[in-house]
C-alpha cells in the first residue's frame, strides 16, 4: 500500500501542503473551517404542486435495515445474523418482487448494491464482493478498521473511509492517505453518487461526525465548510443537498450555497438521484429537483424513516411497512451505470421500459443511437464508443416526460500522467520563452508552475486539445505535436496530478 500520491497537494482554508509519498502531517486538524455563508433564505412552499405517484408496500421483516439501494431500484435489506440474510426488493413491474439469500459474512456494516444480486460490503471481519451472491474475500489496505464507508467498486477504483483515512483502490493497489483531523473533524462517511465515488466533474465529497464537509479531487482536498448541526446530505447531478438543525442548504459546483426554510418539520434524512433529492417534512414528502419543488402523497399510512432514491422513483421505510413511490414508467439500463469510471472505450447496454413500451430513444453526448430489439429477451439493445477520454452522457427517455435518465460515463486514460514527469518538459520545450508563458508572465499568463497549469486547466483544454488554437497562428517553432496534445489530454482528464 502506498501513502496518498494522490491527491498531489492538500488546500485547507487557503493553506497548502504538499504531499509526497509521506502522509500529510495534519493542516487539516489546525484549520478553521468556516460555517454557513450569511445567505438569505428562501421559504420552501408550504403546499407545493402534488405529483400523481404510485405506491407499492410490503411488510418489513423484524431486525432488518436497508443497506443500499442499487442505480436501477434494487433495494437490498439486511438481517444480522450468522449467516447474514438478505431480502432484495425489486419494483420495477410495479408489483415488489423478493428475493431471499444467506450469505456466509458475518457482521454487515456497510455495502453498495449494484444489482439484485451484485453488491460490495463491508463487514467487521472485511470486504466482500457478492457476485450472483457469491461471496469474494478482497483485500483489505493496511489500517483499515471498522466503521467504514465505502464507494464505488473496491476491486477496481472505489474508496473507503476508515479510521479517519482515506483509501482508494488503484491498479497497483491501495493508496491511503491520513488527514491527522482530530476527533469529530476526522472524515467518516463518502457521499456516494448513485453508488459511485465522484460526479462528472470529477469531484468527491466526505463527510465527519462535527459536520466538516471535504471536497476531494484528484490534485486537492480542501475543507470548505462545517455545518455544525448536520443531519444528512446527498449529491447529485449538479449540486450538493445537505440539511442541517434549521434548513435545507444546495451548493453548487462553484462553492455558492442557497438555504431554504421549511414551513413543516426540517427533515433528518436525505436521498438523491437523477439530480431529484427527495425528504420527508412532516406529513409532506418533497421532492427538489435542483430549483423547483413538487410533493408526493405515498399511501403509506405510517411515518417514514428512511428514504433510499434511484433513477425512477423512492424507496421509504417505516417501522412495519416498506413502500415504494414511483412518478411513472420506469426505465432499467444494463451494461452501464451511472458515473462510470474506466478505460473502456466500447460498451453494449441494453434497456427495457417497465409498461413494455419499445417508445425508447437514446443518444450519447447528443448524438442519436440505434437501438434493436431483442427478440429472445424483449430488451432493446444498443452500443456506445467513447472516442475521446474523458466524461460522456448516455441519455435514455421514454414517451413519458417522467421516465428519463441521464447516465454519464467517463472513459478515463489508459496512462496515468503527471505535471513534473510529463508536462513540465512540454511546458519547457514549447511554452516558456520570453515571449510566451514565461516566469512572471501576465499577459500571457504565466504557466510555469502546477498551480498554473491546474488554474487555466479549461482553457488549455479548449486551446490546446479540442480547438488546437495553441500555440497562436502564426507562430511556426515549436509547435504541439500530437503525442504531446495527447498528453496534456490525458494529464488534465486523468486528475491533474503534480
Amino acid at each position: 500500500m502506498r501513502s496518498f500520491g494522490l491527491f498531489g497537494s492538500v488546500l485547507v482554508g487557503g493553506v497548502g501542503v504538499a504531499l509526497g509519498l509521506a502522509a500529510c502531517d495534519g493542516a487539516i486538524g489546525d484549520t478553521d473551517v468556516p460555517g454557513p455563508p450569511d445567505v438569505e433564505p428562501r421559504a420552501i412552499p408550504a403546499n407545493p404542486e402534488i405529483v400523481p405517484s404510485t405506491t407499492t408496500c410490503v411488510d418489513r421483516n423484524a431486525g432488518e435495515s436497508l443497506l443500499s439501494v442499487s442505480p436501477e431500484g434494487h433495494a437490498w435489506f439486511v438481517t444480522p445474523g450468522s449467516p447474514t440474510k438478505v431480502r432484495v426488493l425489486d419494483a420495477f413491474d410495479g408489483a415488489i418482487a423478493e428475493t431471499d439469500e444467506d450469505v456466509e459474512i458475518d457482521d454487515v456494516v456497510d455495502g453498495q448494491a449494484w444489482s439484485a444480486a451484485d453488491a460490495a460490503l463491508i463487514s467487521k471481519d472485511g470486504l466482500w464482493r457478492l457476485e450472483s451472491f457469491a461471496r469474494i474475500d478482497m483485500s483489505t489496505p493496511d489500517g483499515f478498521t471498522t466503521p467504514a464507508s465505502l464507494c464505488g467498486d473496491p476491486s477496481k477504483n472505489g474508496v473507503l473511509v476508515s479510521g479517519g483515512q482515506v483509501f482508494e483502490r488503484r491498479s497497483d493497489g491501495w493508496w491511503s492517505w491520513d488527514p491527522k483531523a482530530p476527533g469529530g473533524a476526522a472524515p467518516s462517511r463518502v457521499v456516494r453518487v448513485d453508488g459511485e465515488c465522484r460526479t462528472a466533474d470529477d469531484v468527491m465529497w466526505l463527510s465527519s461526525a462535527d459536520g466538516t464537509l471535504y471536497r476531494v479531487e484528484p490534485s486537492t482536498f480542501t475543507a470548505p465548510i462545517q455545518f455544525a448541526g448536520l443531519s444528512d446530505l446527498a449529491v447529485t447531478a449538479g449540486y450538493l443537498a445537505v440539511v442541517d438543525a434549521e434548513q435545507f442548504w444546495v451548493g453548487t459546483s462553484d462553492g455558492k450555497w442557497q438555504p431554504w426554510t421549511f414551513s413543516a418539520d426540517v427533515p433528518k434524512a436525505l436521498s438523491a438521484s437523477n439530480g431529484v433529492t427527495w425528504m420527508r417534512s412532516g406529513d409532506q414528502l418533497l421532492r427538489f429537483d435542483g430549483s423547483e419543488w413538487t410533493a408526493v402523497a405515498p399511501e403509506m399510512d405510517e411515518p417514514i424513516d428512511t428514504i433510499a432514491a434511484h433513477a425512477d422513483g423512492a424507496w421509504l421505510v417505516g417501522d412495519s411497512k416498506i413502500c415504494h413511490a414511483s412518478l411513472g414508467p420506469a426505465l432499467r439500463v444494463e451494461g452501464v451505470r451511472p458515473y462510470l469510471r474506466s478505460t473502456e472505450l466500447e460498451y453494449d447496454f441494453r434497456v427495457e421500459a417497465s409498461d413494455g413500451s419499445v417508445e425508447i430513444s437514446a443518444d450519447l453526448d447528443g448524438e442519436p443511437i440505434e437501438l434493436t430489439a431483442d427478440a429472445e429477451s424483449g430488451w432493446l439493445v444498443g452500443h456506445v464508443r467513447l472516442e475521446t477520454i474523458g466524461w460522456h452522457t448516455l441519455h435514455v427517455s421514454g414517451d413519458d416526460p417522467n421516465s428519463a435518465r441521464d447516465i454519464p460515463l467517463k472513459r478515463a486514460p489508459e496512462t496515468e500522467r503527471g505535471w513534473a514527469t510529463d508536462i513540465a518538459p512540454i511546458y519547457a520545450a514549447n511554452c516558456s520563452a520570453s515571449t510566451c508563458h514565461h516566469p512572471g508572465s501576465t499577459s500571457p499568463p504565466d504557466l510555469s508552475t502546477f498551480d498554473a497549469w491546474k488554474k487555466h486547466s479549461d482553457v488549455i483544454r479548449a486551446r490546446v486539445v479540442e480547438a488546437r488554437t495553441m500555440p497562436p497562428v502564426g507562430k511556426v517553432e515549436p509547435d504541439f505535436g500530437d503525442d504531446d496534445i495527447s498528453i496534456i489530454d490525458e494529464w488534465i482528464e486523468g486528475g491533474m496530478l503534480p
